[in-house]
């Protein structure tokens, strides 16, 4: 009896292929390390056109508690701090307080999070307090063998508006997956539907398909494409396209052991004399 994945990570091995590994217009350092008492740390800085951004990061875990703290302090001059408790009251229950201050813009947010989870069943409840009003979100996913399916809504309880709401079905193996959903279809215009395909062809490539579809929307549909193919132990090659003519390509490699460099690139292949064209370039430290 296993415990289905959050909302969020229904179909996350197909989302995967189109997210993880690109970093187009940007140039990214992330360095991570781990104290010996257990204190991990992450500084990251990116640099996209003429901004420059960066953030610190410091995580303990207090495993005889199930305690786990975050901190994190960005060059926006806005701190986070999480606390989260798991597996102490109930088996399956985590509790989480999340809250971000924004001193110079006098900018507060503060977030209660509740993930229960259980055998063929995993639920969320959350209330987020900011300076839009108070909003309360429910997600909920249940599956039987390889079947899962979820869904999810929020609800603005300072100005009384339905706010994002989707239901998604899929089924999932582990080579195999395909998700179906529909989002937002309580509002008169705006309902979107989507669908992805996720397959492991075999150890080394992976392959995925996604679409998209909003009623009423101007440029309403796209259809993606994306694989990755594992050339070695040290290096990975990934590529993506879609109906609008942009394809992405990604070269990842552990240059040695806790040096990763990855490089990356958007091209507009309808407008190829046009500057629509991006790099990126990442490059990860780890010293644990």
């Amino acid at each position: 009896m296993s415990v289905p994945p959050s909302f969020g990570d229904i179909g996350k091995s197909a989302a995967d292929l189109f997210k993880k590994g690109y970093t187009f217009g940007q140039v990214k350092l992330e360095a991570s390390s781990q104290a010996k008492n257990g204190c991990e740390f992450k500084a990251v800085t990116t640099s996209e056109g003429s901004r420059v951004s960066g953030s610190l990061e410091a995580k303990q875990r207090v495993s005889k508690y199930g305690l786990t703290t975050t901190g994190k302090w960005n060059t926006d001059n806005a701190f986070n701090l999480n606390l989260a408790v798991e597996n102490q009251f109930v088996d399956g229950l985590k509790l989480t307080l999340d809250s971000t201050v924004a001193p110079h813009v006098n900018k507060k947010t503060n977030k209660v999070k509740v993930v229960y989870k259980r055998p063929y069943w995993q639920g969320t409840a959350a209330v987020n307090v900011d300076g839009f009003g108070t909003t309360v979100s429910v997600e909920d996913v249940f599956s039987y063998e390889k079947i899962v399916g979820g869904a999810s809504i929020s609800y603005n309880t300072t100005t009384s508006q339905l706010g994002s709401h989707t239901v998604l079905l899929g089924y999932e193996s582990s080579d195999f997956g395909c998700v179906a959903g529909v989002s937002n279809f309580a509002r008169d215009r705006g309902t979107e539907f989507t669908g992805s395909i996720f397959h492991k062809v075999c150890d080394s490539l992976h392959a995925g398909a996604q679409v998209r579809h909003t009623v009423g929307a101007a440029d309403s549909s796209n259809f993606e494409i994306a694989t990755k193919y594992t050339c070695d132990a040290a290096s990975t090659l990934q590529a993506k396209v879609n109906t609008r003519g942009n394809l992405g390509l990604s070269y990842a490699v552990n240059v040695r052991n806790g040096v990763k460099l990855t490089l990356s690139s958007l091209v507009d292949a309808v407008h190829l004399d046009q500057p629509n064209h991006r790099l990126g370039l990442s490059i990860d430290l780890c010293g644990k």
